[in-house]
């Protein structure tokens, strides 16, 4: 889950190693076509010790199958940065992570083809440590991490160490799940799927902001409240 400061949505998998791996395509490796454009795009991935290797190899292959391109072609999977700047950014988080420790499980490199643009391959870093700053800070890049956790109590805690916009579990026990889920100090949490709905709030907490949006609590701002008083009719 590991949220850290950052103003992505975390998940945590604290399924049985062959579940989490079975739904990691889907659930966890897809947003990384997703990570430049969406603010709650997965950023961080938290996995137990036992589990996280099958995670790793999922997210890997996951990656490998986007296509990079021109984002105006229908085969194309995830398009470029929004600027040179942007991701020479992305570039040297990436290398200050590995020089910090951690270890590129696929992409970080510019791709092959094509050539004109920012384009950034998909990226997992395995092996990351809460205390390095690419677990703390905002990437904005087609980056995602992944820690290990020991203990559920261990994962709530790295979750709640910063921002907190949103963040999922992907477990095979529902029960599990809601526990995790009122321990964490996020806007929005989603239990084996992350579908924001335009009728709930959506919103951040601590660092990641006050107030909501969409919802009943969303339209709280733009209204004011109107006392009229009448005697008492007998």
């Amino acid at each position: 889950m590991a949220i850290g400061p950052r103003e992505s949505a975390s998940t945590v998998a604290a399924a049985p190693p062959a579940l989490a791996a079975e739904r990691t395509p889907a659930a966890l490796g897809a947003p990384l076509a997703t990570l430049p454009r969406f603010e709650t795009a997965v950023g961080e991935i938290e996995a137990t010790l036992t589990g996280a290797d099958d995670l790793v190899d999922a997210l890997a292959a996951q990656a490998a199958e986007l296509h990079v391109g021109d984002p105006l072609s229908e085969n194309t999977t995830m398009g470029p940065l929004a600027s040179a700047r942007r991701r020479s950014d992305v570039e040297l988080r990436v290398r200050s992570s590995v020089g910090e420790g951690a270890r590129v499980a696929a992409g970080a490199r510019r791709p092959a083809s094509p050539v004109r643009g920012y384009f950034y391959e998909p990226t997992v870093l395995t092996d990351v440590t809460p205390e390095m700053a690419i677990a703390k800070e905002e990437i904005c890049g087609p980056v995602a991490t992944m820690i290990k956790y020991k203990d559920q109590a261990e994962a709530v805690r790295f979750a709640n160490a910063g921002f907190g916009l949103a963040a999922t579990v992907w477990t095979g026990d529902e029960q599990r799940g809601l526990d995790i889920a009122r321990q964490a100090r996020v806007g929005t949490f989603g239990i084996n799927l992350y579908e924001p709905d335009l009728g709930s709030p959506w919103g951040g907490r601590g660092s990641s902001g006050g107030g909501s949006a969409y919802g009943p609590e969303g339209m709280e701002p733009y209204l004011t409240s109107k006392s009229v008083f009448l005697p008492v009719l007998r």
